[in-house]
């Protein structure tokens, strides 16, 4: 700039032949300090300006940096995609900075050499490149980001209700001892055991999609692990409830059928009491007959049966013990009945037997009495025709 000036000068001293040459001197003096001046004014604003640009420059990266971390969850997400979107909605300022790096670069290249000029434009080149990288990067995060939050929100959303689900069905299965009043109550427990083994069963698939989304994410941008973590936590409270759910069931078929076996043999007793009772209360003549009912007699026991009544006992919760007590004290009453009769019964047998016995006896002493008769007459051989009329017929 300085030399276009002194050429201007030297052409004005030319056509103005009456010009000193002192004056000459100090008008190109004059102009090339004004034109340092001027020159170094640019530099000034020129360097500022590119000095704030990377200043927010630098600003900017810091305060995004974390945007590029990993997220762990939706929220941290979801604060870094706005991290963004307030860092692009104020992108106005870092383009005012950015254009006046491109102005100030303009007004220093028209007032230098070509090399100086280069040099300034490869500087507002760099600066443009630098802002269109770090507005390239940043909506590319972005994108990411809302692909990912999208992910986990719907991993969330189907992760949820299965939670909600297994602690619900903890529930039920912890309270199904808590049930079993009577038959019913124990059959209708079964039932629901039977249930929610079905669909812990239907629920497997479940956990299946839940693992390879929670593996995916881990594979992706997002750091799954916390993912897998939530994932693993669910796998293990479902097999702990597969399991306790299948020996409650186990457990829960075997008290049923106690239970129902306990009231059949009930029945069966009573009912085997009385036919017995009826059946050796009736007369008879027969000696065989009275010791088969002097058999089923002693063989009506009432142990065995109030020993199944005690093991049900246990697995009936306090609702149903009442009942069930009563049930017992009913059967033990009833064989109290029972007993008194058979006693009486089984006095009355013994005596029958006792008589049978003594008939019995006596026939065998007449018929003793009467061979001993008959062989002392054939042993005297005078036996009279008028006794032996009268020995035929006895």
């Amino acid at each position: 700039m300085a030399e276009q000036l002194k050429k201007h000068v030297d052409a004005l001293v030319h056509c103005s032949g009456d010009i000193e040459p002192q004056l000459h001197n100090s008008l190109t003096l004059c102009a090339s300090r004004e034109c340092q001046n001027k020159q170094k004014l640019l530099e000034q604003r020129f360097r500022s300006a590119v000095r704030e640009f990377q200043q927010w420059l630098m600003n900017a990266s810091i305060s995004t940096a974390r945007c590029f971390e990993c997220p762990q969850s939706v929220q941290e997400a979801s604060a870094s995609l706005q991290r963004i979107q307030d860092f692009l909605s104020d992108a106005e300022q870092a383009q005012a900075r950015l254009n006046a790096v491109q102005v100030c670069g303009d007004h220093l290249g028209q007032v230098l050499a070509a090399d100086g000029a280069n040099a300034v434009r490869e500087k507002v080149t760099r600066a443009r490149e630098d802002w269109d990288k770090l507005m390239g990067d940043l909506q590319s995060r972005k994108t990411t980001l809302q692909k990912l939050q999208s992910e986990m929100k719907d991993f969330e959303a189907r992760v949820e209700p299965l939670r909600d689900w297994l602690k619900a069905t903890e529930i039920t299965v912890q309270e199904s001892t808590g049930r079993l009043h009577d038959v019913h109550c124990k059959r209708q427990e079964l039932n629901r055991l039977q249930a929610v083994l079905d669909e812990l069963r239907c629920r497997e698939a479940e956990l299946t999609q839940l693992r390879g989304v929670a593996k995916g994410m881990c594979e992706g941008d997002a750091d799954g692990r916390s993912f897998v973590h939530e994932v693993s936590q669910l796998d293990a409270r479902y097999l702990a409830l597969s399991n306790l759910t299948k020996e409650k069931l186990w457990r829960m078929e075997r008290v049923l059928e106690e239970h129902e076996m306990f009231s059949d043999l009930v029945c069966l007793w009573l009912s085997d009491a009385q036919k017995t009772l009826q059946l050796c209360s009736a007369p008879t003549s027969d000696k065989t007959l009275l010791m088969h009912r002097m058999d089923q007699l002693e063989e009506l026991e009432l142990k065995m049966l109030l020993t199944r009544g005690e093991c049900v006992l246990r697995n009936t919760t306090a609702e149903g013990v009442a009942t069930l007590r009563k049930h017992t004290q009913d059967l033990k009453d009833t064989w109290d009945t029972l007993l008194s009769a058979f006693i009486t019964c089984k006095s009355g047998l013994e005596v029958s037997l006792a008589r049978w016995s003594s008939v019995v006896e006596g026939a065998g002493l007449f018929e003793r009495w009467l061979q001993q008769v008959e062989e002392t007459l054939d042993q005297r051989g005078d036996q009279q025709p008028e006794m032996r009329d009268k020995t035929t017929p006895v």
